[in-house]
């Protein structure tokens, strides 16, 4: 039987960066993305951000490409916040994603820094390795 150890850490933006993600609904918005990875048959091991962007940290099976597990998850997020009408407006993720492979031995310092990351942003303690790139769209 075969082993595998796919754990990737994805960060996302909203639209130009927008401060679009509201406390008042951020709780609801992350469970909906931890149900859409359980449906994909992810791990969620994090999930933290701000108002502008987030980071997921998941184990994926082989079965499951990481393009298509995070366009999945950024499109059924994006369909809730607007059903639901949560941001008041037109919600919408940014078309680029960042996705980085993490070994089992990094994974506790990734899963604290996903967890913390409203600190980190508010302290200037990013590490810049670990964001997203300059916004393409």
């Amino acid at each position: 039987m075969p082993h595998t150890s796919l754990i990737i850490h994805f960060v996302w933006a909203t639209w130009d960066r927008i401060d679009m993600i509201d406390e008042t609904w951020e709780r609801p918005l992350y469970a909906q993305i931890c149900h859409e990875a359980t449906r994909l048959e992810a791990s969620v091991l994090a999930l933290g951000g701000t108002g502008n962007h987030l980071h997921l940290l998941v184990g994926l099976k082989p079965i499951i490409a990481p393009a298509v597990f995070i366009g999945e998850i950024k499109g059924s997020s994006s369909f809730v916040v607007n059903q639901q009408k949560w941001f008041g407006g037109h919600f919408q993720w940014q078309g680029d994603y960042s996705a980085f492979s993490v070994s089992r031995w990094d994974k506790p310092k990734i899963i604290a820094y996903v967890n913390s990351q409203k600190e980190h942003h508010a302290n200037g303690t990013i590490k810049s390795q670990l964001e997203l790139p300059p916004s393409k769209r």
